[in-house]
């Protein structure tokens, strides 16, 4: 058997094993981004250390880090247009839908606040 059948043969194993493995590096990491929060605070303001752990602490951006990761060793597994055939055959609207709630979060939280506050104003306070 040559060198290239057995790699395709195994390839799909090899990636539903990769896929595990950073499917729990993901989960691991999701319970360290505090840690690299507090590291991001060791370097000085605006530095590519500081930006670089902020984005890692960002519990946001943590799958799709390791998203990113597995499809780069899918390109080298099985090809690059094998994985741009995977990316494109995948529906991104729930996560879209649960980044865009997440980001939303805060200014929808503040203009509530400010809005109670500006309401309460209004009322008796007896």
């Amino acid at each position: 058997m040559t060198r290239k059948k057995l790699q395709e043969r195994n390839a799909p194993q090899l990636l539903n094993i990769l896929g595990t493995i950073f499917f729990g590096c993901a989960v691991a990491h999701t319970f360290l981004v505090k840690k690299f929060q507090h590291i991001a605070k060791r370097y000085s303001k605006g530095s590519a250390g500081e930006n670089f752990f902020h984005l890692l602490g960002e519990v946001e951006v943590v799958f799709g880090i390791w998203a990113v990761v597995y499809i780069i060793c899918m390109a080298i597994i099985s090809g690059f247009n094998s994985a741009i055939h995977y990316v494109q055959g995948r529906n991104f609207t729930e996560p879209m839908f649960v980044i865009m709630a997440v980001c939303s979060t805060r200014p929808s939280f503040s203009f509530i606040k400010d809005f109670i506050e500006r309401e309460s104003l209004f009322c008796d306070h007896n």
